[in-house]
């Protein structure tokens, strides 16, 4: 875990961006499909507001590590 950040830590998109470098659009795409971290809803309506938990992303990070390490051997 990284230093100083909760396991169940919630960033917003700005910080998401900082990590994974997405439009809006294609991550609801991945999300949809199940091949990206799904945000959690932090307000009940509609347009709420909602978040990713930090240790997902670094974890979906992680996996496309390993994913690229199988492709080259």
């Amino acid at each position: 875990m990284t230093e100083g950040h909760s396991p169940l830590e919630i960033i917003d998109y700005k910080e998401l961006r900082k990590i994974v470098p997405f439009s809006k659009v294609h991550l609801l795409r991945l999300e949809r499909t199940g091949r990206f971290p799904a945000r959690v809803k932090l307000t009940d309506h509609h347009r709420g507001r909602a978040g990713w938990i930090r240790r997902e992303i670094q974890l979906w990070i992680a996996e496309r590590a390993a994913l690229r390490e199988t492709d080259r051997g």
